[in-house]
């Protein structure tokens, strides 16, 4: 699913801040944040059993969440959970600092669901700080269930890339859609923490720049490219905070 913000008619060279979601601006992963609301915190055996079985992430969190919805937990309280989490450090003040130039764009890159993201935006008044999100499509049905489906299909060699969502593909998409309307990059700046962050920062150029978050298993995967001698273009900037993405962009703007 894409949808955007309000987006600025200055045209020509700028800056593309591209962000992952979960660890990155937020500072836990919002599929499994919600778990706090089943009994215990825990997920039931036989729905992790059949996660074990079949590998696929959305399906195991689409069961978690029928589960969840046959015991009676409402919308409001999912959304009101989700709005608990807590950002990581320096990405509110990131997304504001970027939301107050015209000429950097932001988009978020996530394989999480349109549903949490903007419950997390919007309870802090971010939503319109970001100019375009690709995610999972997500709502809530007439009984209160929330349904989430794929964002796409692709053929990535890749294996860190899951079955619903290439960010490479998506990343690719995006900036030729911004292209043909004109809207041309200076630098491309992605910032994430995982290995379904690896593949497009495999795309990107010199002139570009990966943060990796410290800790986190994207770094990792960037020094072993660099270790076997394999090509990785882009500059590498490992980060803790927010505050470190945006040093960088005011050299860049």
């Amino acid at each position: 699913m894409c949808y955007c913000a309000m987006a600025s008619n200055t045209l020509g060279n700028r800056v593309l801040l591209a962000c992952d979601f979960d660890h990155t601006i937020m500072d836990k992963n919002t599929d499994t944040w919600i778990w706090k609301l089943l009994p215990g915190g825990k997920v039931p055996e036989e729905i992790t059993n059949h996660f074990e079985q079949h590998n696929s992430w959305r399906d195991y969190l689409t069961e978690i969440l029928n589960f969840m919805h046959s015991l009676g937990i409402t919308p409001k309280q999912i959304v009101d959970c989700i709005k608990e989490m807590s950002f990581t450090p320096g990405m509110k003040e990131l997304l504001r600092y970027q939301s107050e130039h015209d000429n950097i764009d932001c988009i978020i890159l996530s394989d999480s669901n349109a549903v949490f993201i903007d419950a997390c935006l919007e309870g802090e008044n971010l939503r319109e700080s970001v100019k375009h999100v690709i995610t999972n499509p997500s709502q809530f049905d007439d009984s209160g269930c929330l349904k989430i489906k794929h964002y796409h299909s692709h053929d990535c060699p890749l294996n860190s890339c899951p079955k619903n969502l290439c960010k490479r593909r998506a990343l690719r998409e995006y900036i030729q859609g911004q292209e043909q309307g004109g809207v041309h990059y200076s630098h491309i700046c992605y910032v994430g923490d995982g290995s379904n962050d690896f593949c497009p920062s495999l795309t990107l150029h010199e002139k570009d720049f990966v943060f990796p978050r410290i800790g986190h298993s994207l770094i990792n995967k960037i020094k072993r490219q660099k270790n076997e001698g394999k090509v990785f273009r882009a500059k590498v900037i490992p980060w803790k905070s927010g505050d470190k993405i945006v040093k960088t962009l005011k050299t860049l703007i």
